[in-house]
C-alpha cells in the first residue's frame, strides 16, 4: 500500500486552515474598513456643521444709525448749549433732526434741520437711540459780546486760558490748571461755588473760576469719564489708561 503522504495532507491541510481563517479576515477587514468610513464621513460632517455654526454665530450685527434724534417736547433750539445763548428757532415733537455733534456727554446737541437751519437743542427734551461715545464733541461757540462758552461751556484748542460765565454768577479771578494728555479733546463740569462745562483740546489750559472747591466728571478718551474733586490754585492732568 502506498505510504500517506503527511507532508502534502499537512501542507493542504494548512493551506485548507490558512484559506478558512483568510476568508474569515477578509469579512472582518471589509467590515472594518466600513466603520472607518463612517467614522470618517461623520467626523467630517460633524466638522461641517461646527464650521457652519461658528460661521452662523460671528455674523456682524446690523449697523445702527445713530445720526439723527427725536424731539419729545416743543423745544427750543439755540445758537450754543445753553439757556444764556439767544434761541434761533424752535422744533416740534416728532421732528427728527441730523446731529452734528454733542457737549457735556450728550447734554446738548449740536443739530441741523431738514431745511438746513442749525443750532443746539437740549438733550433732556430729545430721544437718541445710539452711544454718545461714537457722536463727535462740538465746538462751542462764544456767547454774543463774550469770550466764554457760558454755562454751557467755554472752549479751547489746547493752550491759554479759558472762561465761561459761572452760574450763579461770581467773581472768576481763581484758577484751576488742567492739562489735557489723552490726545484728544474732553469735555468737563465742574459743580462747586459755581457750574461750568468747558471743552479742552490737548496741551495746558487754565480754567478761569470762581475761587473754591468744586466735584467735576470728565468726558474723553473715547467716550470714558472720570470724577473726582479739585481746588482752585490746583493742578490736574487727564490722560487715558
Amino acid at each position: 500500500a502506498p505510504t500517506p503522504d503527511i507532508s502534502a495532507t499537512g501542507t493542504s491541510m494548512a493551506n485548507d486552515f490558512f484559506g478558512t481563517q483568510t476568508s474569515i479576515a477578509l469579512p472582518t477587514v471589509m467590515a472594518q474598513t466600513a466603520v472607518a468610513a463612517a467614522t470618517n464621513l461623520a467626523h467630517d460632517f460633524y466638522a461641517a456643521q461646527t464650521l457652519a455654526a461658528f460661521q452662523a454665530t460671528n455674523t456682524p450685527f446690523p449697523t445702527q444709525d445713530y445720526s439723527t434724534l427725536t424731539v419729545n417736547l416743543a423745544s427750543n433750539v439755540r445758537s450754543g448749549p445753553s439757556s444764556d445763548y439767544p434761541i434761533n428757532f424752535t422744533v416740534q415733537p416728532g421732528d427728527v433732526l441730523t446731529i452734528v455733534g454733542q457737549t457735556s456727554y450728550c447734554g446738548w446737541f449740536s443739530v441741523l434741520t431738514y431745511d438746513g437751519r442749525s443750532g443746539w437743542v437740549w438733550g433732556q427734551n430729545v430721544t437718541f437711540n445710539g452711544v454718545c461715545s461714537r457722536l463727535p464733541v462740538a465746538d462751542v461757540p462764544a456767547l454774543p459780546g463774550g469770550s466764554g462758552g457760558g454755562s454751557g461751556g467755554g472752549s479751547s484748542s489746547g493752550g491759554g486760558t479759558v472762561a465761561n460765565t459761572p452760574v450763579p454768577g461770581c467773581d472768576a479771578s481763581s484758577g484751576i490748571d488742567i492739562t489735557n494728555s489723552t490726545g484728544g479733546s474732553i469735555t468737563i463740569q465742574l459743580d462747586g461755588p459755581a457750574s461750568y462745562n468747558f471743552n479742552l483740546g490737548t496741551g495746558d489750559t487754565t480754567l478761569s473760576v470762581c475761587e473754591g472747591s468744586y466735584s467735576y466728571t470728565a468726558w474723553g478718551c473715547g467716550g470714558a469719564s472720570t470724577s473726582g474733586t479739585i481746588n482752585t490754585g490746583e493742578a490736574h492732568e487727564f490722560y487715558c489708561s
